[in-house]
């Protein structure tokens, strides 16, 4: 398994794709949302409350982007590490995401590990591993969270 990082800062998510997967997307994909299969799955295992938990499709997902606009300023992603898997078109990545609550100005540090499968060139399920307390704590709706997921 070879694992490649990268210490760049990368201004966006579809920047950060096009580095960690490189030459498996479809050279016309510039955009998250064109990185994506029509079919595409995006699941988020670990959110228990507000959207759906898997989202099926590119325009499922089209309309999840555009109801999370206005909550997260983000300046940018970091700490790149990707894996790649023993099965072809897989891809493990794990990345730190840097903003804040654009209502609030309350940090957002997230860590983040994906699960990507990409085929022909597209992504055909994204399995997003991340941590719902943080953004919460980022839009002001939990005053502290500890590690075990318990408020204080």
């Amino acid at each position: 398994m070879n694992t490649t990082t990268s210490p760049d800062t990368m201004a966006n998510f579809a920047g950060l794709l096009r580095t960690a997967l490189g030459d498996s997307l479809a050279r016309d994909a510039t955009t998250f949302l064109s990185m994506m299969a029509e079919d595409g799955v995006v699941e988020f295992p670990y959110l228990t409350a507000g959207p759906a938990p898997r989202l099926e499709g590119r325009a499922a997902l089209s309309a999840h982007l555009a109801s999370l606009e206005g909550m997260i300023e983000i300046d940018g992603f970091h700490d790149l590490v990707v894996h790649k898997s023993l099965e072809p078109g897989v891809f493990i990545l794990e990345f730190t995401c840097i903003g804040r609550g654009a209502k609030t100005r309350l940090p957002y540090n997230q860590r983040y590990i994906s699960v990507i499968t990409v085929k022909d060139g597209h992504i055909v399920r994204y399995l997003d591993y991340w941590n719902p307390l943080i953004l919460q704590q980022a839009m002001g709706e939990a005053a502290h969270a500890t590690r075990e997921g318990q408020q204080s």
